[in-house]
């Protein structure tokens, strides 16, 4: 690994000795630069979260179809991250909980980039960072799906972001 310096590394957590996050972390610190992908058998919230944490930029099945494991190995090479919906949820849940720890312990200052949202926009923001996906979003605020995405076009656009996740990640911030 060291040596290769591949862009992505594929990885099975069924191999003999990887011992799952001691191992992950062991080798993305061979090559910090490589974005390591794991495959398992049996793909779990609380294993793909610690996956993430110990460095993982991607966590799927090994029964993935080989159409999406390609654009997995695309989106993990331009610097996405590939996950299942539910470690997203699990993923969303932790920050969640830290977020309300930090912010009890120093309440920080809104950023100044959500002045640039209208109120409905913010609202949408808001029910992202908590976690909820965009049919929640619409039952909640009772408009369609489609006003959903469109809505959230334009803050990716107003904020620079590229996907929900990061979305979450800038709001619960």
């Amino acid at each position: 690994m060291a040596e290769l310096k591949p862009a992505v590394l594929l990885l099975d957590l069924a191999l003999p000795r990887l011992v799952k996050r001691g191992g992950v972390s062991a080798i993305q610190r061979l090559n910090a630069a490589t974005k390591i992908v794991l495959l398992t058998h049996a793909p779990n919230e609380k294993e793909g979260l610690a996956m993430l944490m110990a460095g993982a930029r991607g966590y799927s099945d090994t029964n993935i179809d080989p159409a999406l494991l390609k654009r997995t190995m695309v989106m993990v090479q331009k610097g996405e991250i590939w996950v299942g919906r539910q470690v997203i949820h699990r993923l969303l849940d932790e920050l969640s909980a830290l977020t309300k720890l930090l912010k009890k312990k120093s309440p920080a200052k809104p950023d100044p980039r959500l002045d640039s949202l209208t109120p409905r926009e913010r609202e949408i923001v808001r029910l992202i960072s908590g976690g909820a996906s965009n049919k929640e979003i619409a039952g909640q605020l009772h408009v369609s799906e489609k006003t959903v995405k469109a809505h959230l076009t334009e803050v990716f656009r107003k904020l620079n972001l590229s996907d929900r996740l990061h979305l979450a990640l800038f709001a619960n911030r």
